[in-house]
């Protein structure tokens, strides 16, 4: 099944109940930190009051262990929340439409451990 997201905080809630259904004393707090964000970045970010960064998302891939295509699939949702102009906007939806057809959903490894 090919990823079906277009937006980063689903994404990481997603990610997050994926986690707490293998593990249910996971947590956001332990979410924030296997992420290296703080609990009320992750939280504001998953409430919609913040945003991620482009390098924050870079960030995130990487302690995720995701993949060359499903880290940069990543960070262009991370990119779409931002209103640039419709030319990028459309630069980046066409790349996340090519990813899809590569980028596997859940795109994320199996956790060797969510304490």
């Amino acid at each position: 099944m090919n990823h079906p997201m277009e937006d980063f905080r689903a994404f990481l809630k997603d990610e997050l109940e994926r986690r707490a259904s293998k593990n249910p004393s996971y947590s956001l707090r332990a979410f924030a930190r296997d992420l290296g964000l703080t609990n009320s970045h992750l939280s504001m970010t998953l409430s919609g009051r913040k945003r991620i960064s482009v390098d924050t998302a870079e960030q995130i891939a990487g302690r995720l262990n995701l993949e060359t295509d499903a880290a940069e699939y990543l960070v262009l949702m991370a990119q779409r929340q931002f209103n640039g102009p419709s030319a990028i906007r459309q630069l980046v939806d066409k790349r996340m439409l090519e990813l899809r057809s590569v980028v596997v959903y859940p795109f994320v490894p199996p956790m060797a451990d969510a304490s």
